[in-house]
C-alpha cells in the first residue's frame, strides 16, 4: 500500500491500516478499511476526507484521476470530495475549503456481528478558515463500509456561541464513479425531476426522457431528488439514496472542459461520470448550536434481468 514506510493499526478482525504515503515532497495519511469478509475495501484520505477508492470483489467502482494532485492546498481529483461551505464558483475558492484541508481522524468501528465497519472525520475552524468564512464550526464525515454498500454522513455544526451569528452554507459530496465507458453510461431515476442546466445559463428545465445520457459535456443540478441509478452498460447498477440532502448534480466534462484540467488525462472524461448528492441550490442556515445532517449511500445491485437468469441457472441445478 506504501513505498514509503506505511505505519499500520489492525484490528483482530483483520479491518484497519493507517498508511503513509509519500506523494512528490509530500507525505499523505489514508486510512484502509477492508471489510472481514473481504468482500469490500475503502480508501480516505486525511487531505480532504476525500474517499478515493471503493471495491468490491477487487474491482474498483470509483474514479481517482492518475494524474491527481497530491499537495497541500490543493484537492484530489476523482473519488468523493467533501465540497463545503460553497458549492461552485463564489466569494470563496471553486467548492469551498473542506475539501483542500487536513482533516483529523477519530474512532473507528466494527460490529462484531456482521464486521461493517464505520470511520469518523473532524474538521474544525482554524484561523485560516476564519480569514475568509468567519465562523466556528464543526465538521463529521462519517463513512460506513458494508460488503456490497459504501455510506457517507456529513454533519455540520454551527459552533458559534449563543447570541453569536448564523451561517449559511451549500455542501455535496462530490462523487466520481467509474464507467466503463461514458458513451454507454445512463442515470435513471430523474424523469420529470426539475433541474438548473448550468450549461445553459441556469435555466430550469425539466428531464423528459427516462434517463440522462452523455453525448456532450453535462452540468445540471436535480432538484428535491433523493434516489438515481447508474448503469454503464454491465450487469449491475450502481444505485444512489440520500437522505438530508436535497438535490443531486449530474456532471461530466466531456473533452473540451477535460482538455482544461492539470490533473486529468485528456481521454478520462470517458471514464467517469459525477452523481453527486448536495444541498446546492437553496442554502441552509444554521443558528448557534444547530446542527445539520445529510447522507449519501452507494450500493451495487445485478440488474432485473440477471437476476432472473441467476434464480433458473440456480433452480436448473436442483
Amino acid at each position: 500500500m506504501s513505498s514509503d514506510g506505511p505505519t499500520y493499526k489492525m484490528g483482530s478482525t483483520g479491518g484497519q491500516a493507517l498508511v503513509q504515503e509519500k506523494k512528490g515532497e509530500h507525505t499523505f495519511e489514508k486510512l484502509v478499511l477492508v471489510h472481514p469478509t473481504a468482500k469490500a475495501s475503502c480508501e480516505i484520505y486525511l487531505h480532504g476526507a476525500t474517499v478515493t477508492s471503493w471495491k468490491i470483489l477487487d474491482q474498483e467502482l470509483l474514479y481517482l484521476s492518475p494524474t491527481a494532485a497530491f499537495a497541500p492546498g490543493k484537492a484530489i481529483r476523482g473519488g468523493v470530495p467533501v465540497v463545503f461551505p460553497q458549492f461552485g464558483p463564489g466569494p470563496l475558492p471553486q467548492h469551498g475549503f473542506a475539501r483542500n484541508s487536513l482533516w483529523t481522524l477519530g474512532e473507528t468501528k466494527v460490529v462484531q456481528a456482521t464486521g461493517d465497519m464505520s470511520t469518523e472525520l473532524h474538521l474544525e475552524d482554524t484561523e485560516a478558515t476564519r480569514a475568509v468564512w468567519p465562523h466556528a464550526f464543526r465538521l463529521t464525515l462519517t463513512v460506513v463500509l458494508k460488503p456490497t454498500s459504501l455510506s457517507m454522513q456529513l454533519r455540520v455544526l454551527n459552533r458559534n456561541p449563543e447570541g453569536g451569528s448564523a451561517f449559511s452554507f451549500t455542501a455535496l459530496l462530490h462523487t466520481y464513479l467509474g464507467v466503463e465507458s461514458i458513451a454507454k453510461t445512463r442515470v435513471f431515476g430523474l424523469q420529470h425531476a426539475r433541474f438548473v442546466d448550468q450549461l445553459d445559463g441556469g435555466a430550469v428545465k425539466q428531464q423528459d426522457s427516462e434517463a440522462v445520457t452523455f453525448p456532450g459535456e453535462v452540468d445540471r443540478k436535480y432538484l428535491n431528488v433523493n434516489l438515481a441509478r447508474v448503469n454503464d452498460g454491465g450487469n449491475c447498477e450502481l444505485m444512489l439514496k440520500s437522505t438530508g440532502f436535497r438535490d443531486f448534480v449530474v456532471w461530466n466534462p466531456h473533452v473540451k472542459k477535460t482538455a482544461g484540467f492539470s490533473d486529468m488525462p485528456p481521454e478520462d472524461w470517458r471514464k467517469f461520470v459525477c452523481v453527486e448528492a448536495g444541498v446546492v441550490q437553496d442554502p441552509v442556515e444554521l443558528q448557534p448550536g444547530q446542527a445539520w445532517e445529510g447522507a449519501q449511500g452507494l450500493s451495487i445491485a445485478l440488474l432485473p434481468e440477471v437476476q432472473s437468469q441467476v434464480a433458473e441457472k440456480a433452480m436448473q441445478k436442483l
